[in-house]
């Protein structure tokens, strides 16, 4: 699949990708960590040549300068190996859907959960309008992805408003919910990558 790099603050797409040298949170900030300064953001640049595997046991010889690898599926080794190997590492992440298969799929309760994505059995929609209830969970998610070592992270399944998800999901209901998605690694908003 081709991707095209867009520096925008915010998109809404199938999935957003947020790039840092290093993770803020509010839990680092509270403790008085220093700010990211832009130039640690790692920032893709055009040209880059990018692997995209979320399934099976990550090729770490691929000549890719970055790898978009599912989070719960790849352990810090992995991370640490291609890191070893001068790779970037994006940490994939569904963000808009809930999937049967994954270790956290029981704290979902039914009311967040809609049809089911086309093509995809066992996943189905969420009710990003329940903020509340998904903030935790992917708070957690992100914070796997930080532990891991990940650089960055995309977040998938984020245009709901544009699916039969089985809610009424308006564009604002979505704004409002990638925006959140966006505002968890701040300051390294800058990178944003929409598929196309």
């Amino acid at each position: 699949m081709r991707r095209t790099i867009m520096v925008l603050v915010l998109a809404i797409g199938s999935s957003l990708l947020l790039a840092s040298a290093g993770w803020a949170s509010e839990t680092a900030t509270d403790k008085g960590a220093q700010a990211i300064t832009e130039s640690e953001i790692w920032q893709p640049q055009p040209g880059l040549t990018w692997q995209w595997q979320l399934s099976g046991r990550v090729d770490t010889n691929v000549e890719a300068d970055v790898f978009d690898i599912d989070m719960f599926e790849n352990d810090a080794a992995v991370v640490r190996d291609l890191h070893e190997r001068g790779r970037k590492v994006i940490c994939y992440v569904s963000a808009g859907s809930w999937e049967n298969w994954r270790p956290d799929a029981g704290r979902f309760p039914d009311s967040v959960k809609g049809r089911e994505l086309d093509g995809w059995p066992g996943e189905r929609w969420l009710d990003v309008r329940q903020l509340d209830v998904l903030a935790p969970i992917i708070e957690d998610r992100l914070d796997e992805c930080r532990s891991k070592g990940f650089d960055g992270v995309e977040f998938d399944n984020i245009d709901g408003f544009e699916n039969k998800t089985g809610f009424s999901l308006s564009g604002e209901d979505q704004l409002t919910y990638n925006r959140y998605l966006e505002n968890l690694s701040k300051p390294s908003r800058e990178i944003v990558e929409a598929d196309q």
